[in-house]
């Protein structure tokens, strides 16, 4: 085994063995003819033959010759060498493409996306695509959901059933914008945005937002008392022990 050395030891500049397109250096010529031969487009079926000029005359050899088929989302995609593609019968390739190689582990599919119904290369590929292509809810993605719609109307329709959609005016023609998580907001938006030629009744009740709510009712001896404690007080009713706080119903305004 060849003792380790620092880089800057070698006067790789005096090396003969250079590969001019990657500016590589070779110490021996036998190590770059390996490098060449790692290049070469050789037949993984034919091993007798010379390799081929470049990877598309590959490909026609070995689909024409051999019924073998190379993954073009692979090719497109992977920085191999031309030798380290797999070449697959069709049941395989499909097999490859939906679920993975089973020699493979590392590997599982090419996820599809069902708006355009294509293949791509990986997981963190597709949601490229996903983000550049389709659209998302910025509402649910803040909750952790990752749903992607096909289109502006896909979406629309998404503002319109599981959030609040403001379509009053100029808002019809301009869903991102018009869009609210909840009711508190859609209602200050329509106050601020909406209400130029209303009254101030119209704008006032615009402004009102309906809440029911109860509040449970405890035990006199369940509330703490001592200085600077409020106690729980009686109303009405007759006998000890303290009656259950009325239930309030405010009516909260902007």
């Amino acid at each position: 085994m060849s003792r380790v050395r620092p880089f800057d030891t070698f006067q790789y500049q005096n090396w003969r063995s250079v590969h001019r397109q990657y500016d590589l250096y070779f110490q021996t010529r036998d190590l770059y003819r390996e490098f060449r031969e790692a290049l070469d487009y050789w037949c993984p079926v034919c091993l007798d033959l010379t390799p081929f000029r470049n990877f598309r005359k590959l490909r026609e050899h070995v689909n024409k010759t051999h019924d073998l088929h190379y993954c073009d989302i692979c090719v497109e995609n992977l920085k191999l060498f031309p030798s380290e593609f797999k070449a697959y019968t069709r049941p395989k390739l499909l097999t490859h493409r939906r679920e993975g190689d089973p020699d493979d582990l590392s590997y599982k599919e090419h996820p599809l996306c069902h708006f355009c119904d294509e293949r791509y290369l990986d997981k963190d590929t597709l949601h490229m695509h996903l983000r550049k292509q389709h659209f998302w809810c910025h509402f649910c993605e803040s909750d952790g959901k990752q749903d992607f719609y096909s289109d502006m109307r896909s979406l629309h329709s998404h503002f319109k059933t599981d959030h609040y959609l403001c379509e009053e005016g100029d808002c019809y023609n301009d869903t991102l914008t018009s869009a609210f998580r909840n009711e508190i907001d859609l209602k200050a938006h329509r106050a601020s945005t909406h209400s130029r030629g209303l009254s101030k009744a119209a704008v006032k009740k615009m402004r009102q937002l309906p809440m029911d709510f109860f509040v449970h009712a405890f035990p006199e001896d369940d509330f703490p008392t001592g200085p600077g404690k409020r106690t729980a007080s009686t109303r009405g009713g007759g006998g000890g022990g303290g009656s259950h706080p009325r239930a309030t119903r405010p009516d909260l305004r902007r």
